[in-house]
């Protein structure tokens, strides 16, 4: 019994013999054999795949990329699309969100124990290399010394490169770069109002595309997919009024068989997996339908007189749209005001504003409106989708009266026609006008309508008194302008009045005088009686009333006239003192000298 439990006891141990030795073959042969399997390309971003060519589990979760010093990421801080255990002949793919070198650069893979086995610069670190655009990266000599690149090689073509090796095949000859172009797409961009009716786009074409598949795709803005229509004439038959307000993007996609991503809820920029190639886009902007309705109310007219001007009864019907103000301009479109309600309209005080126009509107807007801001223009300068109702006008009157020159005036009533001249206006507005004479109290005489009218009025027949003389401007609808009311009290509407002119019409003074000898033969002599000093004017005329010519000699209130070579015969003499009004006249007897 003991030398059979003997025997038992040493097969037993020669089992586990043979099963430790078969383990330790197995393992001996059996290793993973991680390898750079694609390397796709945008700015900033690489995605890199990892496939697992070996017939053991890796994890690879501290291994490391690098482009060149400075860019080194582990594994395990990147974003993996799956489970960084790999399985043999299984795959992963990570976001490398360095600024990579899209036209040239070179790619490393390094073991997980490279940071403390000598770092980035020790060749037996790196497990695999692969470089495109152009030869010489930093890493290129160490994959070179470890048998994984051929110095001065690299990839031409377009990114995604593709490994197509077996695991233990290296260099150039075992990497693929794509080919296919999404080429050149033309046409648009489109915009278009979402609003229940179709909107399609037309008249698009592509150029200069290459690649074994194709499709047209359209993405929302910022990428994801909404649609691939596969033809042009598909493209040409969407509605994109369906799809709301928005923007979307027209796209046109290159690519070879085993593509993964393409599918409508992915995102064309970031989600694809394969060799393809994206054309440029063209814009589709769908805006959302506004109209800023139809205002009814004014037109309002103010004069600028210092009281507050409102205008009101204002309506709106109509408007459409998330958004809306009132804008006030003037009547080029320069905005003044955004008041957001008709009852912060209503409280806008235009006697403010001065003269002018003023044009009121209702604007209906979606969002992302710009340019709506007091002091630009709300007829060119808004970028974005709007709409301006009609507009009201409100004018704001503001006549000027201006200002009269000439004078002042002073006549003498006595029969003899007196007309004021040289008179004249500057500087008045409004849009009507005329002269106005008053006495002076204000009350209307006359109303002439031009200065040569004015030029023309005879102030000797007013009698003795003062006129005034004013220049009006006004608006239509002045009330009170007539000869009889008052220009100062009497006048209603919007006006303007000028200075005045005085023009004084003085009551005829009977001048006091001596005249000697009558009848004279050489000389007459005048004497002014009766005051200090004066300025004598003499006149003589003939009995037909001819002005005689004569020679005087004047000497303060004193006059003598040369008459001797007179006619004999009867003369008329008009004496005039210039300093007081004061005048007569008297006959005069002329004789033949002796």
């Amino acid at each position: 019994m003991k030398t059979q439990f003997l025997f038992k006891n040493s097969f037993l141990k020669t089992i586990s013999v043979l099963i430790f030795l078969i383990g330790t073959i197995y393992n001996g042969f059996s290793q993973a054999n991680p390898r750079l399997a694609v390397v796709n390309l945008v700015p900033n971003l690489a995605t890199v795949t990892i496939t697992n060519f070996g017939d053991a589990p890796v994890d690879l979760s501290n291994y490391w990329l690098c482009l060149r010093p400075g860019t080194y990421r582990q594994l395990s801080t990147l974003s993996p699309s799956g489970d960084l255990n790999v399985m043999p002949s299984g795959s992963v793919t990570v976001a490398y969100n360095v600024a990579v070198g899209v036209e040239s650069d070179g790619l490393s893979l390094y073991l997980p124990n490279t940071t403390s086995n000598g770092g980035f610069g020790e060749a037996t670190n790196l497990i695999d290399f692969v470089q495109w655009g152009a030869a010489g990266n930093i890493r290129e000599i160490l994959a070179v010394a470890q048998g994984l690149w051929t110095a001065g090689d690299f990839i031409s073509g377009s990114a995604p490169y593709t490994y197509i090796g077996n695991g233990m095949q290296n260099g150039l000859g075992f990497w693929n770069p794509c080919t296919v172009n999404g080429g050149e797409i033309t046409g648009g961009p489109f915009s278009f109002t979402v609003d229940g009716s179709p909107d399609f786009v037309s008249g698009v074409s592509v150029s200069g595309s290459s690649g074994s598949n194709a499709t047209w795709v359209i993405t929302d803005d910022r990428g994801t997919i909404l649609g691939l229509p596969p033809t042009v004439e598909a493209l040409e038959g969407v509605d994109f009024d369906g799809a709301g307000v928005g923007t979307c993007l027209i796209w046109y996609i290159r690519y070879e068989d085993g593509l993964e991503g393409l599918d409508p809820g992915n995102n064309a920029l970031t989600d694809l997996s394969g060799c393809y190639d994206l054309s440029n886009s063209i814009e589709v902007v769908r805006n959302e339908a506004v109209d800023g309705g139809e205002i009814t109310g004014g037109p309002f007219t103010f004069c600028v007189d210092g009281e507050a001007d409102n205008v009101s009864d204002i309506s709106l019907s109509g408007n459409v749209g998330s958004n809306s103000t009132w804008v006030i301009t003037d009547d080029q479109g320069t905005i003044l005001g955004l008041p957001p309600t008709i009852a912060a309209v209503e409280g806008v005080d235009f006697d403010g504003a001065g003269a002018g126009v003023c044009l009121i509107w209702h604007l209906s807007y979606a969002d992302g409106l710009e340019g709506l801001t007091p002091g630009n223009n709300a007829l060119t300068d808004l970028s974005g989708t709007y709409d301006l109702s009609n507009s009201i006008s409100v004018t704001r009157n503001a006549p000027d009266g201006g200002e009269i020159t000439g004078g002042p005036f002073s006549f003498t009533v006595d029969g003899s026609p007196d007309f004021v001249s040289g008179v004249s206006v500057s500087g008045s507005s409004g849009s009507n006008a005329t002269w106005v004479i008053t006495d002076d109290q204000g009350t209307i005489l006359g109303l002439p309508p031009t200065v040569e009218a004015l030029e023309g009025v005879d102030f000797d027949g007013a009698g003795v008194g003062t006129c005034l003389i004013w220049y009006i401007r006004y608006e239509d609808g002045l009330e009170g302008l007539d000869p009889g009311n008052n220009a100062l009290t009497d006048l209603s509407g919007c006006y303007d009045l000028s200075n005045s002119i005085e023009v004084v019409r003085n009551e005829q003074i009977e001048l006091n005088v001596v005249v000697f000898p009558i009848p004279a033969s050489r000389f007459v002599y005048v004497i002014l009686r009766g005051v200090v000093n004066s300025n004598p004017e003499i006149e003589l005329y003939d009995m037909s009333g001819n002005p005689v010519n004569v020679q005087t000699f004047l000497r303060r209130n004193f006059v003598r006239i040369n008459v001797s070579s007179l006619q004999p015969g009867v003369y008329l003499l008009a004496v005039r003192d210039t300093l007081t009004g004061a005048s007569t006249t008297r006959q005069i007897v002329v004789r033949g000298g002796f």
